[in-house]
Order: structure tokens, then sequence, then C-alpha cells
């Protein structure tokens, strides 16, 4: 990959059009998936790509905002569905030169507030306050 930058653009354009097979392609060069093979990471966000288009959304929306819980200071994404207005956020860990990680946020601020925002979709159940398997931070 030769830039951080088109790392970035790649992955959040494979979220925008809900495309798994395109996100594993960048992610790949993602420095969590090269140490750990972040596979659940990859599943869950499959079965959540899923889920938004049994709701009919075609592509996803990103908005920009900051993590404001466990990551403070991180920049992240909230990403909202074209139809359903269903949403998922996702926070970018960077060094310098490079992603560090993709996580699931639970305290992300988006900077464009979307008045039209209808349920949110976890990734993993335990970000999840009504799940049993919920850990708070």
């Amino acid at each position: 990959m030769d830039s951080m930058i088109e790392l970035e653009f790649g992955l959040i354009e494979a979220v925008r059009k809900l495309d798994i097979e395109m996100f594993k392609v960048f992610y790949v060069h993602v420095e969590d998936y090269k140490h750990s093979r972040k596979l659940y990471f990859l599943r869950d966000l499959e079965l959540t790509f899923r889920k938004l288009k049994e709701l009919g959304d075609t592509i996803i929306m990103p908005n920009l905002g900051s993590c404001e819980g466990c990551n403070k200071g991180c920049y992240g994404y909230q990403f909202v569905g074209n139809k359903s207005k269903n949403y998922f956020d996702l926070v970018f860990e960077k060094e310098v030169d490079r992603i560090k990680g993709i996580k699931e946020c639970s305290e992300l601020k988006a900077l464009n507030k979307d008045q039209e925002l209808k349920n949110r979709i976890y990734l993993h159940d335990f970000n999840d306050p009504s799940s049993p398997k919920n850990v708070p931070f």
C-alpha cells in the first residue's frame, strides 16, 4: 500500500459499498490484522453488512467523528445506511504513517449530526448495552 491515506480511503470506500471482499483487500495492510488476524472482526462486519442489505441499504454514508471514550481523541466514522438509517461506528487507531487498528467504537461523537438516525447496529454483543454479554468500559 502506497500510503496511509490511500489505505484509509480504500477501507472507507469498501464499507460505503458494503463490500466485505474489497474491505479484506485493504484490511490485510492494517497492523492489527497482520499481528493477530482479527477474523472475528471481519466476520462481524460481514454480518453487519448483510443486516443492512436485508434492510434495503445499498450504500453506507460515512460521517466523521471522534471517540469520547476508551480511544479518546482517535477519530472514526459513523456509517449510516441510505435507506434504513441504521448505523454503526468504527474508530481508526493510527500512528504517524500507519493504521494500527480498526475497532467498533462505543462512544463516537459524529461531527455531522444526522437527525434521522434509527437503530444502532452493534458489531459485537459485548458492546450492546442490552446484551447479557455486555462489557461496560
